[in-house]
């Protein structure tokens, strides 16, 4: 091969060389903008259907708080019983407790969250992409929170306080992450308005890609 050819040959690899490489580039720019806009278009849907959801969430997390707060006390009261075992005298106060307005109130609002879980609105809601990950976040501790503080009467009292504290915690700092989205809606079944179907048609574009 004459120096000619050579350098014919070596120019040619090294345009291809640029050519790939700029392809290589403008590829992983396009896919950076194309996630970017994906998680752009997921905040906005959290956005939209948060401003329906919030009032059930924020009337569920206070009804946890409240509830928290019962156990508390009557975890404390069944303790200084000096009549009964700690787990007989906290089965016969729960018992009282569960036939009170608040408790009553309570579970309407445990009920209508539980309903919610089940539904392709809460899952929208946990799955919302980077710009949302502290919201979804915070809402799976609140919904975390709801189970640790379903059944008290199984735990004794030091663990029950623990579990107690911690699921309190949850949700009080849930409640500071989703107070922005707070808005003039006060039906907490206006989250059964929302349209899945209206959003699976909006990401129907990027299956495609």
């Amino acid at each position: 091969m004459t120096k000619n050819n050579k350098r014919v040959v070596i120019t040619l690899l090294a345009v291809c060389c640029v050519i790939i490489s700029v392809w290589t580039i403008m590829r992983y720019n396009a896919r950076r903008e194309l996630v970017e806009q994906f998680n752009s278009d997921l905040a906005q849907r959290f956005n939209d259907i948060m401003e329906r959801t919030y009032p059930l969430i924020d009337n569920y997390a206070r009804a946890m708080v409240d509830r928290a707060d019962s156990i508390d006390a009557i975890a404390n009261r069944a303790k200084a019983n000096e009549e009964l075992r700690y787990s007989d005298a906290f089965s016969v106060l729960w018992e009282q407790y569960l036939k009170s307005p608040a408790a009553k109130k309570g579970f309407n609002m445990i009920g209508e969250y539980e309903y919610l879980k089940l539904s392709p609105v809460y899952q929208m809601l946990t799955n919302s992409g980077d710009k949302r990950q502290e919201e979804a976040d915070a809402l799976l501790k609140m919904s975390v929170a709801g189970e640790m503080l379903k059944e008290p009467y199984f735990l004794g009292y030091d663990s029950l306080m623990s579990v107690s504290k911690t699921a309190r915690q949850y949700i009080v700092d849930g409640l500071k992450v989703m107070e922005p989205y707070r808005s003039v809606q006060t039906d907490i079944q206006g989250w059964r308005e929302i349209t899945p179907q209206k959003y699976f048609k909006m990401f129907e574009k990027y299956n495609q890609e």
